[in-house]
């Protein structure tokens, strides 16, 4: 029998061994293994992943260069979209999960398969490649937009609404500030923007780090500008998305469906696709995380599904 429970990271209990998938805090007990679905800090902590050296951990080479560029960690097992690995007894398949670069959802096979999804993001966008629903027992899924008013219109619309917005203040001459996330969202504005033609997009060094690491993996960001001093307002400029500067900032985020002002362009998937994913996944069992847990366990059980948010003992 499967358990899950949320301790500061996701503990699954299969087959009489504990995985951890994205630990945040310093492990509560001994695990057989971790898993890290990708780079966005609150779904890793590097002190607790170097306070375990004996225990295999899991990650793609992507969020490895982020959370470790140094290679302090060990025990690192890199696996790619596709690939699998046997360890202590458990058989673990790694898919793109569609969200970051490098991020990933996990099978975890053993009597039962449970799948972990990380953050997902099932609409194919400029950059990355959709997650594809996986087929499991036990689903544990994120449920950061799992509220149906949080629903987003289709890319191709929010990409033509970010184009018109940033050409009529470019053409009134006035300066535009895109405010997005900077690892994730950020890359996908810049590669808009760029590859639209219309500007060469300015960002800030800290997404032009992010950028240069997509650019190593072979996804095209077109060109751009780091910021650098004093750079010209002319130029339409990507920064960290910045509650204390949300009135000079256009932000780019999910949650800009319930602002008066942005798009609601997402690195994760909206309350629509996270449905679909449990309809489609065939789960017996889905334990959520994240986000509106308790509010998308009641829909998924209106639905004939199985459902409760991880439990927390």
């Amino acid at each position: 029998m499967v358990k899950v429970r949320y301790r500061g990271g996701v503990y699954i209990e299969i087959d009489g061994k504990i995985v951890v998938a994205d630990p945040r805090s310093r492990l509560k007990e001994r695990a057989d293994l971790v898993l890290v679905s990708h780079a966005h800090q609150d779904h890793y902590n590097l002190r607790a992943l170097l306070d375990i050296p004996r225990t295999p951990k899991i990650m793609s080479k992507a969020t490895l260069d982020i959370i470790d560029p140094s290679r302090r960690l060990s025990n690192v097992y890199v696996l790619e979209d596709g690939e699998s690995i046997e360890i202590n007894g458990l058989t673990v398949e790694a898919y793109n999960s569609g969200h970051v670069i490098g991020s990933l959802q996990f099978a975890i096979h053993g009597r039962e398969t449970v799948v972990y999804t990380g953050d997902i993001n099932l609409e194919q966008r400029i950059i990355l490649s959709p997650a594809k629903v996986l087929k499991t027992d036990v689903l544990i899924i994120e449920t950061t937009y799992g509220r149906p008013d949080y629903r987003f219109p289709p890319r191709p619309a929010l990409y033509r609404e970010l184009l018109s917005i940033m050409k009529e203040k470019l053409e009134e001459g006035r300066p535009i500030f895109f405010g997005a996330r900077q690892l994730g969202v950020s890359q996908e504005l810049t590669a808009i923007i760029s590859l639209s033609g219309l500007a060469t997009p300015v960002v800030q060094p800290s997404i032009g780090r992010f950028n240069r690491l997509y650019e190593k993996y072979g996804i095209i960001l077109g060109s751009y500008v780091i910021a650098e001093g004093k750079n010209s307002l002319s130029a339409p400029h990507i920064t960290k998305l910045s509650e204390s500067r949300r009135q000079r900032q256009f932000p780019c985020t999910g949650w800009a469906v319930k602002w008066s002002r942005g798009i609601p362009i997402s690195s994760h998937g909206d309350f629509e696709q996270l449905l679909l994913y449990c309809i489609e996944s065939g789960a017996e069992k889905v334990y959520t995380v994240f986000g509106f847990t308790k509010h998308f366990s009641e829909v998924l059980r209106e639905q004939g599904i199985d459902a409760e948010p991880a439990p927390t003992r």
